[in-house]
């Protein structure tokens, strides 16, 4: 938690999972998106990733990881995982292409970082971070940033 605490204040970081919305949701400058699609959807791309003709085995995939993320969000964070409230923006995938999905969430970001926040906001920018921690974050993302990644 202090970690994604630490990368939030930074800005401009995507958590992908790990309970982020749960951990990182009293602030108001986070952008919480899920991503969901339809049960029978997701086991066709299971089926398609891994290249196999095995139904049955990639609905059992999909059941335990939609499992494995239940149980962690609950026991980690004490809510339910798939509440569409507790998100900013809820892209259903199976109508939503990748592209205009990448161009909403975008868009949303741009909306929120033009926001004025009052003063007593909370906010992540605001919120007190381990300073050794967000240097260590600052010099790893220094590392693995490519020079085609630093023009964006």
């Amino acid at each position: 938690n202090e970690t994604m605490k630490a990368l939030a204040h930074r800005g401009r970081t995507v958590i992908l999972g790990r309970g982020g919305y749960a951990s990182l949701n009293e602030y108001e400058d986070v952008l919480n998106v899920r991503l969901q699609a339809p049960f029978p959807i997701r086991v066709e791309r299971v089926m398609t990733r891994g290249n196999t003709t095995n139904r049955l085995r990639a609905e059992e995939e999909v059941k335990e990881d939609d499992k494995a993320r239940q149980k962690f969000v609950e026991l980690f964070y004490n809510k339910q995982w798939d509440i569409g409230s507790d998100f900013d923006l809820v892209i259903n995938t199976n109508i939503v292409s990748t592209e205009m999905a990448s161009e909403w969430i975008i868009e949303a970001v741009r909306a929120l970082e033009q926001k004025e926040f009052a003063a007593d906001a909370v906010t992540a920018q605001r919120a007190k971070v381990d300073p050794i921690l967000l240097d260590a974050i600052n010099e790893a993302f220094e590392r693995s940033v490519t020079p085609f990644d630093k023009d964006l």
